[in-house]
């Protein structure tokens, strides 16, 4: 038999009154014990929402791929609060995809950046923080595509039980080749902490392993990033992660599935700053932008369960329709 609140309430209620009293008197009784019931369950409602997650998502001049990321995520995520797309366009043209975008994902909060991007993406981004009520913060790009199925309360709860520092969803046993350095990374030693969570030492990791503040697809404290990021000096995505890379503890060990969630697929590099980044050189910015304005799309569903040994992987993707 499942009770409503109110029913539990007014049962422990009854329960609370006294006999050899009167009945007024059983009636303040009554009352506050009604008013404390109902703080308690305040207080548990705060704390529910509290331990839900927030996405926040970077993208520049790339409607296409975040119209790919977006569309994985509403498909593959369960457990997620609020979603914010803090993004960039260099040029008119670039921005009609988002403008598009903006009525397709109508829940999602999108933040433009201004005339002066250098100055105001850190402020952009400590705003969004700031006024989240979520007490995590999951960080992504747009040209992640989640591959797998994910419940965010999972990773939440196995962060508030173990200490870890951070949920890594780009991590998993089949990660075993880092694409950024073009070297193999074997799997850390991994401890097994229930629900298909592992858990692993970050420092002398290689590759993937040992880079802690990374913005694919993780999952943080939100406090502890304010406290880590406020003072770092940061103009964009790139060298937001470059700069918090730094701020590093020997002491932190990170988690994961048995499987990564996500792959990110290096179509094009699209900063002027990171032209030297591996990529594939699949399309330019422009060939992407002239297909989505041509009704194209990525088919995330073709991603779904890839098999993958790397974060960053090389692969095609097929084209739909919108």
């Amino acid at each position: 038999m499942v009770m409503c609140r109110g029913c539990v309430v007014s049962g422990l209620a009854l329960d609370f009154c006294w006999s050899g009293v009167s009945f007024r008197q059983n009636q303040e009784r009554v009352t506050v014990f009604k008013k404390l019931c109902a703080s308690l369950l305040c207080v548990s409602a705060i704390h529910a929402v509290n331990d839900l997650v927030d996405l926040v998502c970077f993208s520049f001049d790339r409607g296409l791929q975040i119209d790919a990321h977006l569309e994985s995520v509403k498909r593959r995520v369960k457990g997620l609060n609020d979603s914010h797309v803090l993004y960039r366009a260099s040029e008119t043209k670039y921005d009609i995809p988002y403008q598009d975008l903006q009525k397709r994902f109508s829940t999602v909060h999108w933040v433009k950046q201004g005339a002066n991007p250098a100055k105001d993406f850190k402020p952009l981004l400590l705003s969004i923080l700031n006024n989240s009520k979520a007490d995590y913060v999951l960080f992504s790009v747009d040209d992640i595509i989640v591959t797998e199925d994910v419940d965010l309360s999972v990773c939440v709860d196995a962060l508030k039980n173990s200490g870890a520092y951070a949920f890594y969803l780009r991590l998993g046993k089949n990660i075993t080749y880092c694409y950024v350095e073009n070297k193999r990374t074997p799997v850390p030693p991994l401890k097994s902490l229930g629900n298909d969570v592992w858990q692993w030492h970050i420092a002398d990791c290689k590759g993937d392993w040992g880079y802690p503040n990374s913005v694919d697809l993780t999952i943080f404290r939100k406090d502890q990033v304010l406290r880590s990021i406020s003072d770092l000096d940061f103009s964009n995505p790139n060298y937001f992660e470059s700069c918090w890379s730094h701020r590093v503890s020997r002491d932190w060990c990170g988690l994961c599935f048995g499987m990564s969630k996500m792959i990110n697929i290096p179509i094009n590099v699209v900063h002027p700053g990171f032209t030297n980044n591996r990529n594939m050189h699949l399309y330019s910015k422009e060939d992407l932008l002239k297909l989505y304005l041509g009704g194209w799309a990525f088919d995330v569903e073709k991603l779904y369960k890839i098999s993958h040994n790397s974060a960053h992987f090389e692969v095609k993707p097929t084209l739909v329709k919108r």
